[in-house]
């Protein structure tokens, strides 16, 4: 390989050296470069254009953490992908909200104006025209809030997986029913609060006991106490009429904290029916509600407080959410050693150039260690060196160009080298929050922690702390002070209507159940 035209014995001997260090050198580095090349792991990207659902789901499972998918819509309806459907309490499909049985008792109720308001002949008919009432306003209320949730926008600018989809969709309606629920309740608390607080009279003027002076010029209306209960000082004032069927201060208040539980079995509904006056004896046709559907002793109360929904249904549908996202395109990321046409390539581009550059070295090496074996001087040596690049011949002419060819080469590999950035991929487990911080402030642009948990409550990380109003922890709303002021009772005969001594238990009892209120 290093052959001249003239060369002796010796040379000749030489120049077979040189051609075995120069193909030692040469093998040692293509098995060098080639395990580098074949152990060497980057990061590589790959597109797929169209992506089905099926081909979304197999590349989510691989490269879960890599995967980029823009949505081609990036907002849309929740009812593009889900219904909701509630399941009401038994109560409000049956007979005992109907305009039948409510007639019913109807009749017997006008026919009673003597006896007295703790009888169910005289007072159970309001309480089931209560019931309906709030039968009527759960279902509206329900109605109205699944058509506004359902026409809520969801945002999504990336397809996510079928587990984060879903998880985000649960906790979204969670957090849509309690607010619901919230609203809901609030409403009826309210409506409590400012039936108590304000003494509203009963249609029947039965809560209440006028009296008339001496003169026949004034009527005097007292709050009717029962079994020493006032309800001016309390509003769980209760009087049974049958069995966990109350009375209270209100209609409201008793039918909350009555339970049904007589009204699950039909032989007491029929027993009850005898004692009234228009009983319908064997005419009784109404039906009783299923215990094997709700607890008897469950509280009209804890009824209300699941919005009177036994149960919800909805269904979540990706496939529907994934084609209306419509993601033109999947990018995905992973970590490969190169290919076996990448390593070929590599090989002989580096070759190449590097086989002149070992070629012209090993010459140089051997002529100089032929120089110190026939004890020439160093300065012939590097006249030697000097003479490869001067241009007095064709073959010193190649030499300069293979030489210089290969310092250009080498110095761009290394600019290219210096400034080519690269990415590379550091998985750290488990980092504290210190280690997050640090991360985030030096590579914010291209740090990805995956959460463990997908979902959790705001109070993990969230402490809110109201400041109310002075009023609400002062001794003015405080059980002593109404009690105080209401004295012996019978305002109506200790005070005039414009006295504000008259009002005023009743004021400060609003105070307090609406500072309560605002509390809860």
């Amino acid at each position: 390989m290093f052959k001249h035209d003239g060369s002796n014995q010796h040379q000749i001997n030489y120049q077979r050296i040189a051609t075995r260090f120069y193909l030692f050198v040469l093998l040692i580095s293509f098995i060098i470069v080639s395990f580098y090349l074949l152990l060497n792991k980057d990061l590589q990207q790959k597109t797929i254009h169209q992506p089905s659902e099926f081909q979304f789901k197999e590349l989510d499972k691989i490269y879960s953490s890599n995967l980029y998918c823009p949505c081609s819509t990036v907002s849309m309806n929740y009812s593009t992908f889900m219904t909701i459907e509630p399941y009401f309490h038994q109560v409000c499909s049956s007979d005992l909200i109907s305009d039948a049985w409510i007639n019913y008792l109807s009749g017997s109720s006008l026919m009673n104006d003597f006896l007295p308001i703790f009888n169910y002949e005289t007072s159970g008919v309001f309480h089931f025209q209560l019931l309906s009432m709030l039968c009527q306003h759960a279902q509206q209320t329900v109605n109205i809030s699944i058509k506004t949730f359902l026409q809520t926008q969801f945002l999504s600018s990336q397809v996510i997986s079928q587990n984060q989809f879903e998880a985000k969709i649960n906790s979204s309606i969670n957090d849509w029913k309690s607010r619901t629920i919230e609203q809901f309740l609030q409403t009826i608390k309210i409506f409590q609060v400012v039936s108590h607080g304000n003494q509203l009279m009963s249609e029947q003027f039965r809560y209440y006991v006028n009296n008339i002076d001496s003169n026949y010029t004034k009527i005097y209306l007292d709050v009717q106490e029962y079994f020493n209960c006032s309800c001016t000082l309390s509003s769980s004032c209760l009087i049974p009429m049958v069995p966990n069927f109350f009375l209270g201060c209100s209609q409201i208040e008793g039918l909350m904290k009555s339970t049904l539980e007589c009204f699950y079995n039909l032989s007491c509904m029929i027993e009850i029916d005898r004692d009234l006056i228009f009983s319908l004896g064997s005419s009784f046709n109404f039906s009783n509600l299923n215990e094997n559907l709700n607890p008897p002793n469950e509280t009209i109360e804890s009824i209300l407080n699941k919005l009177m929904i036994d149960s919800w249904t909805w269904n979540i549908s990706f496939s529907s959410y994934y084609n209306t996202g419509s993601p033109s395109s999947c990018t995905y990321e992973y970590i490969s050693r190169n290919d076996l046409f990448f390593i070929i390539t590599t090989i002989l581009g580096i070759f190449g150039g590097l086989s002149l550059g070992l070629k012209l070295l090993t010459l140089i090496i051997l002529r100089f260690i032929e120089k110190i074996i026939n004890n020439n001087s160093f300065n012939e040596f590097i006249t030697m060196i000097k003479n490869l690049f001067v241009c007095n011949t064709e073959q010193r002419l190649i030499n300069r160009l293979h030489f210089v060819s290969l310092l250009l080469i080498l110095s761009l590999i290394f600019i290219f080298s210096a400034f080519k950035s690269k990415s590379v991929t550091v998985q750290i487990k488990k980092p504290s929050l210190s280690n997050y911080k640090n991360l985030l402030k030096d590579h914010s642009y291209s740090l990805q922690c995956s959460c463990s948990q997908i979902s959790f409550p705001y109070e993990t990380f969230l402490n809110i702390e109201p400041h109310f109003h002075d009023l609400c922890s002062s001794q003015f709303i405080s059980d002593e002070w109404i009690h105080y002021i209401y004295g012996e009772g019978h305002l109506s005969r200790r005070f005039s209507f414009d006295d504000y001594r008259y009002s005023a238990p009743g004021q400060f009892l609003s105070l307090s159940s609406l500072c309560k209120l605002s509390q809860e």
